[in-house]
């Protein structure tokens, strides 16, 4: 699977959990509204950074 289509895959998928067209930017969204994230989640900042390097 090449990256567009698994991107274009997991903005399908977050677009049907936030139920809106702009999949990832709802999730990226979700993750800055989440202040603890990054203390119960390993790795959260770094996968903010890459999601938003991803959508840019």
């Amino acid at each position: 699977m090449s990256f567009i289509e698994s991107y274009k895959h997991l903005d399908k998928i977050c677009g049907e959990m936030f139920e809106t067209q702009y999949g990832v930017s709802a999730y990226i969204e979700e993750m800055l509204n989440n202040p603890h994230g990054s203390f119960l989640v390993r790795g959260w900042e770094n996968d903010l950074k890459q999601l938003k390097h991803y959508r840019w």
